[in-house]
């Protein structure tokens, strides 16, 4: 077969050549190898160098090399380009498996990194919400606690004797909680000190139009020998044809009376008294007897007798670990200290168990590791109905 190439002064020197197909696809742009070929092989080839030309050109289109722009016929056509890309696309090679290994190395390691990012940030969300909880229980208890704190009055009523026998009434007390006895200690992170939970039971009265209303607070523990506990509310009305002398009395009891759960995750409640001068009533150490306390004035060494009060200290607390106030006395300012465990610290606790002595000894390990997970709660409360001929200055 003979091969020619056509040239434009061939095209435009034949008229027959010029409408023929041979010359339409001679100058039409060349878009891919077959159309090279219908160029190449029509028509008689007389010029053995043309077609070795022509030939070459087909070869580098092939294998996508050479000059892109070929002149075909007086036209410039892009041939090149389609054609290198079809010859790249049949010579690529696949992945290799150090490329493969790389990548999902790469990826594994994105994917790690997002998951520890989700549960940090799902952590903080949770730890968030338990705070939230925490503080919401913890305001509400101690405002119902403040409002009804500051309603405490004396009684004013005079002593009763029955024989030897001396009745007083108690207008407010504080002393250890006989219900949850287990101190619980924990370390300070940071420090080498360590704290230690003290949980009391208070009581005091108040008045309602001419009904003297008893109201106590008390912490049971969850279990025998557990250092967790709930707060319960202790609640009585003694009508004034009896008066308060007996008020109390029914508070030495309180779960057999009208109680009411309260909060749980209890392991702290401190309450302690001060007098009108703002310094803590503590034991008095010159007479070394108990019927009246004493609290120090400024300046210093000044101190002044707070009738009707009996006050006891101990090794935890060498100030004030118990008081009565009794009579006409009440406390000036009382400040009250509320510690709650986180739930889940609560949850975790209880599921160690407690049935033998080892596990006891395992729920306190626990504990003693966690004091970040409690939340301390702490006012200071005034008394508003004061008698200040209870407190002699000196």
């Amino acid at each position: 077969m003979k091969t020619r190439i056509y040239r434009n002064s061939d095209c435009s020197s034949n008229p027959r050549l010029s409408r023929s197909a041979d010359w339409q696809s001679a100058v039409s742009p060349i878009g891919n190898r077959q159309s090279v070929r219908k160029v190449v092989t029509r028509g008689n080839c007389g010029d053995h160098a043309e077609c070795h030309s022509a030939i070459q050109q087909i070869a580098n289109l092939r294998y996508g090399i050479g000059d892109a722009n070929v002149r075909y016929g007086g036209a410039d056509a892009n041939v090149g380009y389609d054609a290198a890309i079809v010859a790249r696309r049949d010579q690529r090679g696949a992945f290799s498996l150090v490329e493969i290994l790389v990548t999902v190395g790469l990826l594994a390691f994105i994917v790690l990194g997002l998951l520890a990012m989700f549960n940090q940030t799902q952590r903080a969300f949770r730890s968030s919400i338990t705070q939230n909880d925490v503080l919401e229980s913890g305001r509400a208890v101690m405002e119902m606690i403040t409002r009804e704190l500051q309603q405490m009055r004396p009684s004013q009523c005079p002593d009763f004797y029955n024989g030897a026998v001396r009745y007083r009434a108690t207008n407010f007390l504080v002393e250890p909680c006989p219900y949850l006895t287990n101190v619980l200690t924990q370390e300070l992170v940071g420090s080498a000190f360590q704290r230690t939970n003290l949980v009391q039971q208070f009581f005091f009265l108040s008045k309602v139009n001419q009904d003297w209303i008893g109201t106590g607070y008390t912490v049971v523990a969850d279990s025998p020998g557990a250092s967790v506990g709930s707060l319960y509310r202790f609640y009585m009305t003694n009508y004034s044809r009896t008066g308060p002398m007996t008020a109390s009395y029914f508070f030495e009891n309180p779960l057999a009376g009208t109680t009411s759960r309260i909060l749980d995750g209890v392991v702290h409640l401190r309450v302690k008294a001060y007098a009108n001068s703002g310094d803590v009533v503590t034991y008095n150490t010159f007479t070394a007897t108990n019927g009246f306390g004493m609290a120090r004035y400024h300046p210093p060494k000044s101190y002044a007798v707070v009738a009707n009060t009996f006050v006891y200290t101990s090794g935890y607390d060498t100030e004030q670990m118990a008081a009565y106030f009794l009579s006409n006395a009440v406390p000036a300012y009382l400040e009250v200290e509320l510690g709650i465990l986180e739930p889940r610290i609560v949850q975790h606790y209880r599921a160690i168990g407690n049935s033998t002595p080892a596990l006891q000894q395992q729920q306190r390990d626990y504990l003693f590791n966690h004091s970040g997970q409690v939340h301390l709660f702490r006012q200071r409360v005034p008394i508003i109905n004061v008698d200040t001929l209870a407190y002699s200055h000196p």
